[in-house]
């Protein structure tokens, strides 16, 4: 049984990130969309050749996923999903709210587990994120479709 490793994992995942990011690059014009594609051309250029010296070397069976890289590998795919609902959820209520629930569902996920600091905290960065965007550099909030 041959043994994939996290180089390769690695190399793999951040060729599907930068083909899906230069397909979403490309529906802008060019003239703003040509910082981003040159770091995805960046990307793509050391994804594939991490891939390829990692193909050509010979595997070592000790550099395989252990124990503690699944649980990595769960918690950092629980991560992505919450941003997913995330995003949703901001469509769905308002800004703050959404922004709230996922900071405090990320810290405890992450490890910090004092309910109090992990809810003072959310509710701090919530706060300073409404008052420098929306209040001080007057961005448009997103909308949605209960609260304005």
């Amino acid at each position: 049984m041959k043994i994939i490793n996290k180089d390769t994992i690695t190399a793999l995942a951040t060729i599907i990130i930068s083909v899906i990011s230069g397909i979403a690059a490309l529906s802008y014009s060019i003239e703003s969309s040509y910082f981003p594609l040159a770091l995805i051309v960046f990307m793509l250029i050391l994804s594939t050749l991490l891939l390829i010296r990692k193909i050509d070397s010979p595997t070592d069976k000790t550099e395989g996923l252990e124990a503690e890289d699944v649980k990595q590998i769960k918690a950092a795919a629980l991560v992505f999903g919450s941003i997913v609902f995330y995003v949703l959820l901001t469509k769905l209520v308002n800004y703050e709210i959404a922004t709230f629930i996922f900071l405090c569902a990320t810290i405890w996920t992450l490890g910090y587990q004092k309910p109090i600091k992990v809810i003072v905290i959310s509710f701090a960065f919530t706060a300073s994120l409404y008052a420098i965007f929306f209040e001080l550099l007057a961005v448009a909030r997103p909308e949605s479709y209960l609260f304005y």
